[in-house]
């Protein structure tokens, strides 16, 4: 499994934790995961988020005329 790419999101809260996208390619198919960082270091966060995150489906808000 190969880490493609990861967004983060500020929650503009006083928790310093930010939320993060993680796209991974598991050699079959595109997987995005989405969890909160423990603010150590973006790639151990990632990797963190892929193993313990929750599967997101990021098509879920397309919006189909």
């Amino acid at each position: 499994m190969k880490i493609i790419k990861t967004v983060w999101y500020s929650l503009f809260t006083e928790n310093p934790h930010a939320v993060g996208v993680v796209t991974v390619d598991t050699g079959e198919e595109i997987q995005h995961f989405i969890g909160q960082g423990q603010g150590k270091t973006s790639k151990e966060d990632a990797k963190k988020i892929v193993e313990n995150g929750f599967r997101f489906y990021p098509g879920i808000f397309e919006v189909k005329e």
